[in-house]
């Protein structure tokens, strides 16, 4: 049975998904991004706690 081009369309969709599957994946987003290592906690893993901390440094 010949491939046709539906066929290698299909296949192309099926890799995307998986790729995007892989990429999303629990572990990648499991793990500490930021550079910032418990030096106060919660409020410096996010973005709001940096940008505060930020904003109060500057004025001192």
């Amino acid at each position: 049975m010949p491939i046709n081009h539906f066929d290698l369309q299909r296949l192309a969709a099926v890799r995307i998904k998986e790729n995007i599957r892989k990429k999303g994946s629990p572990d990648r987003f499991g793990k500490d991004s930021s550079d910032l290592k418990g030096d106060e906690g919660a409020t410096s893993k996010s973005l709001v706690g940096r940008l505060i901390k930020q904003h109060v440094d500057t004025k001192k």
